[in-house]
């Protein structure tokens, strides 16, 4: 019984042994690829640098143009909500096809028309609108900006409603008001930097999961290593277990670079709970790709 329990162990150790060698042959035959090591280091170093400093998403100092009709109270009152850090007032125009003209050309985001007779319109009661043309060339700014500016003008027409109850000798406290109350819990000041690296950090990962593993089966069907390993005293599992260790070890220093030499340091980035829990739910997930 002894005997046979020793045979087992002695397989095991060699089975281990193969797979160990296999995992350190994977990781030799990667850094000899040099463009892919070359896009692993850029992915994980300088793309992480650059995707924090350079994408927002939110609306910033967006330059805003105005055609004011009715040069009243109510339309000064109006425009004046349009303020930084969203808009930036880029002037007035007399004519609306001035405001369309600099609008095609690109050099303001919108153009704002306040048509004749709008705060009187607004006192008596009757329908009235504005007008926003947008430029979305760049339709992420664009549709924030047609977005933002559809809060500030529903904002201003409700304090005029709420006004104009007033006026009238009811109390608008006593009105039904509903307010949205939003609370950011993991990242309270909107720090896009934040956001955007985190975000491209693990776009990076699940790209890789799938990249690495690929390439070195394609390597060694290129050099022709692919039916010299099935004839080996290897098992499959053995051939391509090795491969998904390597890479994923592989992965994990890489973020580690990405996450202790970039994020932290350059964007400031909290880690706020187990980073031991974090790298073992990336590689759960780098196994599960």
């Amino acid at each position: 019984m002894s005997a046979v329990s020793g045979l087992g162990s002695q397989r095991a150790v060699i089975w281990w042994n193969r797979l160990a060698v296999m995992t350190r042959k994977e990781m030799f035959q990667l850094f000899r690829d040099v463009p892919i090591v070359a896009f692993l280091i850029y992915s994980f170093t300088l793309a992480i640098y650059i995707t924090g400093n350079g994408i927002r998403s939110q609306l910033h100092d967006a330059s805003l143009l105005v055609h004011d009709a009715d040069h009243s109270v109510s339309s000064r009152e109006l425009i004046h909500r349009f303020q930084a850090p969203f808009f930036r007032l880029n002037g007035e125009v007399a004519d609306s096809r001035e405001g369309l003209r600099q609008l095609d050309q690109g050099t303001v985001v919108a153009l704002l028309e306040i048509p004749p007779r709008f705060h009187e319109q607004l006192v008596t009661g009757e329908p009235t609108a504005v007008q926003l043309l947008v430029d979305t060339t760049n339709s992420a700014n664009g549709l924030s900006a047609a977005s933002y500016a559809a809060r500030i003008v529903a904002r201003f027409g409700q304090e005029s409603a709420f006004d104009k109850v007033g006026n009238v000798g009811d109390s608008s406290q006593d009105l039904p008001l509903i307010i949205s109350d939003h609370r950011v819990w993991y990242n309270p000041d909107q720090n896009e930097a934040w956001f955007e690296c985190i975000s491209h950090l693990l776009r990076q990962i699940t790209i890789f999961a799938l990249l690495l593993p690929a390439a070195a089966l394609v390597r060694e069907k290129e050099r022709g290593t692919v039916e010299q390993l099935l004839v080996s005293p290897l098992s499959p599992f053995q051939i391509m277990a090795s491969k998904v260790l390597a890479m994923t070890v592989v992965i994990l220093g890489a973020t580690a670079v990405g996450l202790f030499g970039i994020m932290q340091p350059v964007f400031g980035v909290p880690i706020k709970g187990s980073i031991w829990l974090f790298f073992t739910l990336t590689a759960q997930k780098r196994e599960g790709i």
